[in-house]
């Protein structure tokens, strides 16, 4: 409301001194001021690229608008003023009439030029309450933690709904704005009166809108304008992709939004999921090596006028990240997949047979308001290949979604802990006080032995733990080959056959940081008599996995199952079948 008052102000004042200055004086004024609005509209980019090279971009746009149509209308008011030093007198009342008619749209030429101006800053979405389009009352949410205490926060400034829709577009009580945009894009068509190279609508078709866009989703002190002038633009396309679909996930806390998308986004013969790979330079970072941008700020112009805004960015390649048009996005100092949703015949040239399809001729990317990159005659290939040139930073909600954690599954062992020992949970009487020893017999097994320690091991339930521990010659160390180190998993069974896993012994495998997966070398199984007598059943080879365990009389309380791996290997996970049964370290 208060920009609007600004605006009927200065019009007023405008309009007020052309009143003072007569009817033909006035006529003058306003047609000087046509020329010089529409020279300050086609100029002002240009200017900004090529002479100030993009320098204080975030203010020059708005700047050189002001500047480029105040100094045209005073050199075109000089000339006339020196080539018509008098005035043309009029009857009074139509002198007056007249002048004040001229005045008022002079004034609104004048005031329309200030309003786009201070659109073009750094603002807010609303600038002095005003908005292009209606945002939500300040709201507060609680976010989640993993600590267990809640946090509070505010979200300002969101739009309502997730699209310019034009039914909800909301202008000044004059729009000024609109008026100048729309006249000059009026007479910059090919049959206008400031005609020229290109109208002004196929750079801008909708450029009131788009200067409410570049303030969405972009911190205040942030950079809100990218540059492609100079030697190294600040903005560069690598590649462009239709993918056949993507799965679609959403890009905000479910805390902030519980609306989150789900599913398979698909390319279909009227809507094509277009990805263009873009890079950011690092004079497009803020002072924190961060890029800040939106959706709103990343948007696809084709020949036909028609505008796309993106919908979201691809993660790894593989996932569409869904974002609305003013959710804040970063980089630091990487590029991001961008995903719009395009009509093909808007986009595309018809593909001859066997070839991929090409980006129409005229077709621009614009991000950040300055920052243009020319799509046209690109190839457009369908698969898209990973890049670590991309990559954006995500919440850890996003990132859970982007990348679920792996559903553990239900297998015959319940995990219960992982030990760098070598050492057997009792001590075995082998019953010879030689260290090397192969395949010696005793009342519940063989054993060999290798340095004094077990090399192979194939035991019973026969006797009794107590039993075997019995005698002069005991041993409790597993051998292993030069540079490894024996890990041991303890489990409990699961399930009511508690024997289930003994089979099954070989599924069991332990996954390293690195992917690489280690079968079993053993099993020990402590069992439990109806007497109540404790038994042991165990086999063991250092040189050899193994893949089951004989099952003998008695029910299994206590597993450990046996690995030889490279000393000093740092494990993840613990599968069963190849899927995973535990989940060893993050």
């Amino acid at each position: 409301m208060i920009f609007s008052v600004i605006v009927i102000v200065l019009i007023g004042i405008i309009a007020f001194f052309h009143y003072t200055q007569g009817f033909f004086s006035s006529a003058i004024s306003l047609l000087l001021a046509i020329v010089s609005a529409g020279v300050a509209i086609s100029y002002e980019e240009p200017v900004v690229n090529n002479f100030l090279g993009g320098k204080f971009a975030d203010e020059a746009n708005g700047m050189m608008l002001i500047v480029i149509f105040a100094v045209s209308y005073c050199i075109l008011r000089f000339i006339f003023d020196a080539a018509i030093p008098g005035n043309v007198r009029l009857p009074v009342l139509i002198d007056k009439i007249g002048a004040g008619v001229m005045g008022l749209f002079a004034g609104i030429i004048g005031a329309g030029i200030f309003a786009i101006a201070a659109q073009m800053l750094p603002f807010g979405p609303n600038i002095a309450g005003y908005g292009r389009f209606e945002t939500s009352e300040d709201q507060q949410v609680q976010l989640s933690s993993q600590f267990g205490q809640a946090q509070d926060m505010y979200i300002h400034d969101a739009l309502k709904n997730d699209k310019f829709d034009p039914d909800n577009q909301k202008k000044m009580i004059i729009p000024a704005d609109d008026w100048v945009v729309g006249f000059i894009s009026y007479l910059s068509q090919p049959a206008g009166a400031l005609a020229g190279d290109r109208p002004v609508s196929s750079i801008h078709p909708d450029w009131i809108n788009e200067l409410f866009a570049d303030r969405l989703g972009i911190e205040p002190g942030g950079k809100h304008v990218a540059v492609n002038s100079g030697k190294i633009p600040q903005i560069t396309v690598t590649g462009v992709y239709s993918p056949a679909s993507l799965p679609e996930v959403g890009g905000e806390s479910p805390d902030i939004r519980k609306d989150q998308p789900t599913g398979v986004v698909k390319s279909s013969a009227a809507q094509t999921l277009l990805v263009v790979r873009t890079l950011v330079d690092h004079n497009a970072t803020d002072d924190d090596n961060l890029f800040r941008f939106s959706m709103a700020t990343c948007r696809l112009i084709t020949p036909n006028g028609k505008i796309y805004y993106g919908v979201g960015t691809v993660a790894d390649s593989s996932t569409l990240v869904a974002s609305r048009l003013d959710d804040f996005l970063f980089t630091e100092g990487k590029g991001a997949d961008i995903a719009f949703l395009v009509s093909p015949s808007d986009v595309f040239t018809p593909a001859k047979q066997g070839q991929s399809p090409r980006v129409a001729d005229g077709v621009l990317l614009q991000v950040k308001r300055l920052g243009w990159v020319n799509l046209g005659g690109k190839e457009v290939a369908r698969s898209m290949p990973a890049s670590g040139d991309v990559a954006l930073l995500r919440k850890p909600d996003v990132l859970r979604a982007i990348h679920p954690p792996e559903q553990e599954v239900s297998a015959p062992l319940v995990y219960q802990d992982l030990k760098n020992s070598a050492d057997l949970f009792t001590q075995i009487n082998v019953g010879t006080p030689d260290a090397d020893v192969k395949d010696q017999q005793f009342s519940s097994g063989t054993v060999s032995l290798r340095d004094h320690k077990f090399s192979k091991l194939d035991i019973n339930s026969t006797d009794t733990i107590q039993r075997m521990r019995q005698g002069g010659y005991p041993v409790n160390t597993f051998a292993t080959p030069t540079g490894k180190s024996v890990v041991q998993i303890s489990a409990q069974p699961a399930g009511d056959n508690p024997w289930q896993w003994a089979d099954a012994l070989g599924e069991f495998t332990l996954v390293d940081t690195n992917g690489n997966k280690y079968k079993p070398n053993g099993a020990i199984a402590k069992l439990k008599e109806p007497n109540g007598q404790d038994k042991m059943a165990a086999i063991y080879d250092a040189d050899n996995a193994v893949n089951s365990l004989a099952k003998q009389d008695g029910r299994p309380t206590d597993v450990w199952i046996i690995y030889d791996v490279p000393a000093g290997t740092q494990f993840k996970q613990w599968d069963y079948q190849d899927k995973l049964a535990h989940k060893i370290a993050e």
